[in-house]
């Protein structure tokens, strides 16, 4: 039981750590992704000043940042509900096709 406990507060750990690093490459995707966008309307503008600008391309990984998402606040709500009913459920198995539909909405 002891031994359980702390291979469960390990684990624990291990998965905060990979949230937070998940977390924050994400952030910083979105960030170069938007300075890359402003990048490319201030050599833009510059160039219709007639100032001589190097061509610099900056390389944006596709599908790492969408500048038109948006959070749906209901269906995270109804999902955060969903999930919150399982961990209270105390060990119920939870099959694949749940998670699945969890993910997939």
């Amino acid at each position: 039981s002891t031994r359980r406990l702390r291979i469960s507060m390990e684990l624990t750990t291990v998965m905060s750590a990979l949230q937070f690093q998940d977390i924050t490459s994400q952030q910083i995707e979105a960030t170069h992704a938007v300075l890359a966008e402003l990048g490319g309307g201030l050599a833009s503008l510059v160039g219709q000043l007639g100032i001589a600008v190097e061509d610099a391309v900056i390389k944006v990984n596709e599908g790492t940042y969408d500048a038109k998402a948006h959070f749906d606040r209901e269906k995270s709500a109804s999902s955060q509900a969903v999930i919150d009913k399982m961990i209270e459920g105390g060990g119920e198995v939870v099959s694949q096709d749940d998670i699945d539909a969890l993910i997939d909405g």
